[in-house]
């Protein structure tokens, strides 16, 4: 929209703060226990799919049959994590980043970041995160520094897809990573608190199993502080809209252009 000239700057920054938002509901679908159901959605969709006369039947099986993919491929993952958490060979690997420590806690984001930027989707790597921690391989802590990275790295796809576009959607990409990375070290600074919180708000202990050894309460957890995160950020920054887009415009500069030579007008001969 803003590379069509349909939407200002300032409207499109906040078009991305309610979309970072609005992109927490992944979350908390995920944290739901819906995998059992992912083969009941690839079931009731791949008939309208296959055999629907219309389009719009056809769409309504696509939509079903997506949805159910995506319930059983999460249902596949948590399964295929779990012989991790006895491996010591891995656990060793990561002990660093199960610290509860400020260097930990940067590295998790950084690892998180990274991760998305290579996927280039924060929803799966949201996914991969609960399925890592819901097992028992990762602790809640670990999980949300991890999700805190990805939500800089999820900044990646707009950088991307702004290349080849006019100045204002360059600008509005930028924006959407500066206000990321603004909100990310803003937590930082407070994350033991940030934790604590999070904690407070969603009763029950993320490190608590059932008598299967799933940690039943930890997705809840992070989708909350997933959504903490993205409303609180939002909340901080919403009255800084203006300044924020003066200083994408300060540092994406309209390029001048030098003028071409091209001929006015030609008259008819005398």
């Amino acid at each position: 929209f803003v590379n069509a000239g349909l939407m200002k700057l300032t409207q499109a920054i906040g078009i991305i703060f309610g979309a970072n938002i609005g992109t927490t509901i992944t979350g908390w679908i995920i944290s739901i226990k819906i995998g059992k159901y992912g083969l009941l959605f690839i079931a009731l969709g791949i008939f309208p799919l296959l055999f629907g006369k219309s389009n719009k039947v056809r769409q309504i099986g696509r939509i079903l049959f997506g949805v159910g993919m995506i319930f059983f491929g999460l249902k596949l993952m948590s399964g295929a994590f779990k012989p991790l958490r006895s491996n010591p060979e891995f656990l060793e690997s990561i002990s660093y980043f199960s610290g509860q420590h400020y260097g930990a806690y940067f590295a998790c984001i950084i690892v998180g970041c990274l991760l998305t930027m290579i996927v280039q989707s924060s929803s799966a790597m949201l996914g991969i995160t609960m399925a890592l921690a819901t097992t028992g391989v990762i602790q809640f802590h670990t999980a949300a520094a991890l999700v805190l990275g990805e939500n800089i790295g999820t900044t990646i796809t707009a950088l991307l897809a702004s290349v080849g576009g006019n100045i204002n959607a360059k600008r509005a990409a930028r924006a959407h990573g500066i206000f990321n990375m603004l909100g990310v070290i803003t937590i930082f600074c407070l994350f033991p608190y940030y934790i604590e919180l999070v904690d407070w708000i969603v009763p029950g202990d993320p490190n608590a199993t059932n008598a299967a050894g799933e940690f039943v309460k930890i997705a809840v957890h992070i989708a909350s502080g997933h959504t903490l995160f993205n409303v609180s950020s939002t909340l901080i920054f919403l009255p800084f809209l203006n300044r924020l887009a003066n200083l994408v415009t300060r540092i994406t500069p309209d390029k001048e252009k030098k003028e071409q030579h091209h001929l006015i007008h030609l008259g008819d001969p005398k």
